[in-house]
């Protein structure tokens, strides 16, 4: 799986496979985990 990482990351970045970043910030992972699933987002944790 981990091999296959690139390979996800440059089909986002071509725009080939499309994400929808929700950026969290780390102080609020907590929160985060108990929304509601959205399967069109991704949580993105971030240290701001």
């Amino acid at each position: 799986m981990t091999a296959e990482i690139p390979a996800v990351a440059a089909a986002i970045i071509d725009g080939t496979y499309a994400v929808e970043p929700d950026p969290v910030p780390m102080h609020d992972v907590e929160h985060a985990w108990s929304l509601p699933a959205d399967s069109s987002k991704r949580i993105v944790i971030h240290r701001l």
